[in-house]
């Protein structure tokens, strides 16, 4: 996809940049979400909502990469 000057390229090294770090630390997120829920940090739900985002996220970081080929 060819990008313009308009600031998409720094945009999109961006975020090809987090959805490596969610795909590499994704695991070990879920596990903190976990233990802040067992500690009571959070409530289950919000622990639910965590999971959720970063589900999408990874989600949303599958389609970005089938949109710019990265």
């Amino acid at each position: 996809m060819a990008q313009t000057r308009n600031g998409s390229t720094t945009v999109t090294k961006l975020i090809e940049h987090l959805c490596r770090l969610i795909t590499k630390y994704g695991s070990a997120l879920n596990k903190v979400i976990d233990t802040a829920v067992i500690e009571g940090v959070i409530t289950s739900a919000q622990g639910e909502t965590a999971k959720a985002f970063l589900n999408s996220a990874a989600g949303a970081c599958t389609i970005w990469k089938l949109i710019t080929g990265y």
